[in-house]
């Protein structure tokens, strides 16, 4: 059974990573479940065996990463007058710096819509989270609007970083990125 569960883990391994490498060539919709197969050197009955299709493959890798940074969010505590900001998008940027290849085929891939979304979303619950410790439950329209434009002004910074190849340093974009989102934090953290 243990040999069976590694081969499993192995075999579907090899066919995200070879989801990954076709995405870096061609458009998703594109990619069939024998170029995965192909790509990875399996059958497609393994394929078949675990996912229905291509997009379920990619909803899983989707999936992983959201929870990913659901984690890292949930790690970090969020406590006034601390650097909690610096931590928080240290490790989004390592996350980033460590799967390039990943993040690069979710974020800019057109077809990744509700990875994007989910990533917003949880963003935003955590917003609400932070807003309810302090006191500060009565959500004011302004308030989704602040968080809105967090979420939405995080992701665009990072699908900038990725789409230009990571020009700036780890220390570069954490810094432009404490520097935009800091007051805009406090905004968001005040009654």
């Amino acid at each position: 059974m243990e040999k069976q569960d590694r081969r499993v883990i192995r075999s579907k391994m090899r066919m995200r990573e070879a989801l990954i490498s076709l995405m870096q060539e061609k458009l998703f919709p594109a990619i069939t479940a024998r170029d995965i197969t192909d790509r990875a050197d399996l059958n497609r009955a393994t394929f078949y065996l675990h996912y229905n299709n291509v997009f379920d493959l990619l909803e899983e890798l989707e999936e992983e990463t959201v929870s990913e940074f659901a984690r890292m969010l949930e790690e970090t505590p969020i406590l006034e007058n601390s650097t909690w900001e610096s931590v928080l998008i240290g490790k989004i940027c390592d996350y980033i710096a460590e799967n390039q290849d990943l993040c690069r085929c979710l974020f800019l891939n057109p077809h990744s819509d509700c990875f994007t979304e989910k990533l917003t979303e949880i963003m935003k619950r955590k917003g609400q989270e932070i807003r309810k410790e302090r006191g500060l439950e009565r959500d004011s329209r302004q308030t989704d609007y602040i968080r809105h434009f967090i979420s939405c002004g995080a992701m665009g910074m990072v699908k900038q970083w990725l789409a230009e190849g990571m020009p700036l340093s780890k220390a570069e974009m954490m810094d432009l990125t404490e520097k935009i989102m800091h007051p805009i934090f406090q905004l968001l953290f005040v009654a």
